[in-house]
């Protein structure tokens, strides 16, 4: 009997689980609004918890999303490889306005890059932007909570 296989599988889904295990962090959830309809948005202000972002998740509730901070408007870069809920991204400036909307495809390798230089990323259900008519040029509307850890 061959055991190299099952051997192979177990280690695959340990690897697996881990990695799953080390996106499990408790963010923080705040309010956040454009044109007066609201979001609530865990807050992914580290390394970490931006490289985690939604990976690993089955689903996310309506008017759920997920706000990426950085230090500094910089150029973005986002792709899906571990996430599989259908998602869309605002790249957003450091006045909180809106520069630009993509759609993210689940699982993609694909980096969807900002033209514009960002200091925010806001993922939500796909779909939701465009049912909301939120466009570039919009305010958006929030306060990360005080003493926010921003790593680099």
């Amino acid at each position: 009997m061959n055991i190299l296989p099952a051997f192979t599988l177990t280690c695959l889904f340990l690897l697996s689980a881990c990695s799953t295990h080390e996106c499990r962090m408790d963010l923080p959830i705040i309010p956040l609004s454009i044109n007066d309809k609201s979001l609530r948005v865990e807050v992914a202000a580290t390394p970490a918890a931006r490289r985690c972002g939604l990976s690993h998740r089955w689903k996310l509730a309506s008017n759920r999303g997920m706000l990426f901070v950085f230090k500094q408007e910089q150029q973005l870069h986002f792709w899906m490889q571990d996430t599989t809920i259908p998602l869309s991204i605002l790249y957003i400036d450091a006045k909180h306005i809106v520069r630009e909307h993509h759609d993210l495809t689940p699982h993609s390798t694909t980096f969807v890059s900002s033209r514009a230089r960002a200091q925010y990323a806001l993922e939500a259900n796909r779909g939701w932007f465009e049912d909301n008519m939120v466009k570039p040029g919009d305010k958006v509307v929030f306060t990360l909570p005080e003493n926010m850890d921003t790593g680099r």
